[in-house]
């Protein structure tokens, strides 16, 4: 038992000495020399407005009304802060801190109109200021025996704390609240290990950061890093190089932004987003400096989509620059298309096209100068291969050029102009080269019936708050031609042939080899008057309107027989008008047989007609009992239509004979 009443004593005994050692020296001595040590550390002014009292536990002081300050404005400002000293170096008088807790603090961030931050530039004047007192003084010359107060820390807390930033380049004022900070730092020489967390505008983000060696970052304001994210805001991880005294970091990793919406908030921007930027990540060779932000060999996340190549951000000047070369093995449009996280339909709207408003506000976000590659582009059903764009966005106008892009095995090129400086506003030229046209009308517009290589040239602009709008404000002009090919489940010779609008045929089509048309647009609506069918047995001129907002058409198409010996229209050939006019889905085909002529037989088609219709007054007045009408007196809505009826019945009997 004598060896453990020794060890009691020995322990009470050392116990009584670190007290008296506490006691012997005064509080106030201690507080200035840790204030001097902070200094050192921190290139700042360091004083404690309250006063410094022993405490116990810790075995240290505890200072009341901490200030830190520089040039006159003040960084930090704290009710409390706790100072636990090594027992064993204050039983030889000298003064080593082990622990630092601070409470109930307000600190202070200012990010300086070139992009420079306060506290960065403290910490890489710090290190010299040190280095210069310590040189000067010697080593610990106020630490009453030996060695500077500060070589290593085993724990430094900050709770119940908030900090204000204020980013004076976005002009921007924000506090994270509920501030908890948790670092370790054993050595100078060694390695700063923290954690932090808070609330921003309600939301948790949480830091992880390393930073070695510490004495490096004093003395030259460099050294190495490593950081944790995970939060509302970002998420993910860096490694690299900090530099405080340029404020400059560099690093390898990948860094998540989950809501996107809610980090621009923080800079004061606010618009709805297509889905693909809800969420956001950045991956490669980061490097951020003051205002700019660099990106090599990156890969971006926009949701499941991924773009690789370079990028520069510049957040200095009015707006945001982003400065891009990118590109994309598969790239869908489609959802870039839809507003407020995906919610809106993309389908067509009476009137066409989807009638949900179009906000211009994301065009001011930011301006860009970006170049994209994309192996295989596509929106909705329509794809396009080995697409080659530019695309420069200024002060709310986004202009694309399109160097070439294949389609439907053919290709297109232009230029698509959308304008949201006052309103919103859209242009695009276009020219379409031996592109494939029934793929492309059923992905567009869900048209199946006509084929063959299309070729021509586009130029309308438009504007609206809406596709259909901007559909109804059209204008401008198109020239298109249309190589050989076929119209699906029109008949056309056997229409006009037999008079019959649902005739179809044993083939179900008609075989053209070349339609050329030139469209003026005016308010929505394509107007012809030189549309031309060529085929091998018939010659169809045309004119009429197609309303692209109402996906509708009203065409009147006069189709001329050919010779099939010869190709050509011999004298007399039966000409027959066909009205086409409906829906583009689903359109009524009428033949207009007043206006039909050519011959018939040797004889001519309207007095044929003219016979026909007699006989069937005849006929129509015995059978029901009522006198033939006069020369030039109408029989009635209903009997006309019936005369009508029987007259192209017996006509077009007659001109399938032939």
């Amino acid at each position: 038992m004598r060896w453990l009443v020794r060890l009691v004593v020995l322990v009470v005994v050392l116990a009584a000495l670190a007290l008296g050692a506490l006691f012997l020296l005064p509080a106030d001595r201690i507080g200035r020399i840790v204030a001097q040590g902070l200094s050192q550390a921190l290139g700042a002014d360091v004083r404690f407005e309250g006063g410094v009292k022993p405490s116990l536990l810790p075995l240290g002081v505890t200072a009341k009304g901490l200030v830190v300050s520089r040039d006159g404005r003040t960084l930090l400002k704290a009710g409390k802060m706790g100072i636990g000293l090594d027992p064993l170096q204050l039983l030889s008088g000298v003064v080593k801190i082990r622990r630092i807790s601070i409470e109930e603090a307000d600190v202070r961030v200012t990010r300086d109109g070139d992009g420079k931050i306060d506290w960065f530039s403290l910490a890489a004047a710090g290190g010299s200021d040190a280095a210069g007192a310590e040189a000067e003084q010697g080593p610990g010359a106020d630490a009453a025996g030996g060695g500077a107060p500060i070589e290593g820390i085993d724990r430094i807390s900050l709770t119940r704390s908030r900090l204000l930033w204020d980013d004076r380049p976005l002009g921007r004022r924000f506090e994270i609240t509920g501030l908890g900070i948790e670092a370790t730092l054993p050595a100078l020489a060694g390695t700063l290990d923290a954690t932090l967390e808070g609330r921003i505008e309600g939301r948790v983000q949480k830091v992880a950061l390393r930073l070695e060696p510490v004495a490096a970052l004093l003395s030259s304001g460099r050294a190495g890093f490593s950081l944790g994210l995970d939060g509302a805001y970002l998420d993910g991880t860096l490694s690299g190089r900090l530099d405080m005294g340029a404020v400059a970091i560099s690093g390898t990793g990948e860094i998540r932004a989950p809501n996107l919406p809610a980090l621009l908030s923080l800079a004061g921007a606010s618009a709805d987003l297509p889905p693909p930027l809800l969420r956001v990540s950045l991956g490669g060779e980061m490097a951020w400096q003051g205002t700019r932000f660099s990106l090599r060999k990156g890969r971006i996340g926009l949701g499941r989509q991924v773009l690789t190549g370079d990028a520069d951000l510049s957040l200095a000047g009015a707006r945001p620059k982003l400065v891009a070369r990118l590109a994309a093995e598969r790239l869908d449009l489609a959802p870039f298309t839809r507003i407020g996280g995906g919610k809106g339909s993309t389908g067509s709207a009476a009137g066409g096209g989807n009638a949900a408003a179009l906000d211009p506000a994301p065009l001011h976000l930011m301006d860009a100068d970006v170049k994209l590659t994309v192996g295989t582009l596509t929106h909705g059903a329509a794809t396009a291969a080995n697409v080659d764009l530019a695309a420069a966005l200024d002060r709310g106008r986004l202009v694309v050029d399109l160097a070439r892009a294949g389609i439907y095995g053919g290709g297109v090129s232009g230029r698509w102009v959308l304008n949201g400086r006052k309103g919103l506003s859209t242009a695009l030229k276009a020219r379409i080269s031996n592109v494939a046209l029934r793929p492309l009308l059923m992905a567009s517009v869900g048209f199946d019936r006509l084929e063959g290589p299309l070729s021509g040239e586009i130029d309308v602009l438009g504007a609206g708050r809406s596709v259909p709008a901007i559909l109804r404000s059209l204008r401008g002009s198109a020239k298109l031609a249309i190589g050989k090919g076929e119209l699906v489940g029109f008949d056309l010779l056997g229409m006009i042939l037999r008079l019959d609008p649902n005739y179809r045929g044993q083939e179900n089509k008609t075989i053209f080899d070349r339609v050329t048309a030139d469209f003026a647009i005016r308010r929505g609506v394509a107007s012809t008057d030189d549309f031309r069918l060529l085929g091998p047995l018939v010659d169809v001129a045309g004119k009429g309107t197609i309303d692209l907002a109402g996906q509708s058409l009203d065409m009147v198409l006069t189709a001329t027989r050919l010779d099939p010996a010869t190709g050509a229209a011999r004298a007399g050939a039966l000409k027959v008008p066909v009205r086409i006019t409906g829906p583009w889905r689903g359109p009524a085909v009428i033949p207009l047989l007043d206006q039909a002529s050519g011959k018939i037989g040797g004889a001519d088609l309207q007095e044929e007609r003219r016979k026909l219709e007699t006989q069937a007054k005849k006929a129509l007045s015995d059978k029901i009992g009522v006198p033939a009408p006069a020369p030039g007196e109408s029989p009635g809505a209903l009997l006309q239509k019936k005369l009508e009826q029987e007259a192209a019945r017996a006509l077009g009997g007659l001109i399938g004979a032939q």
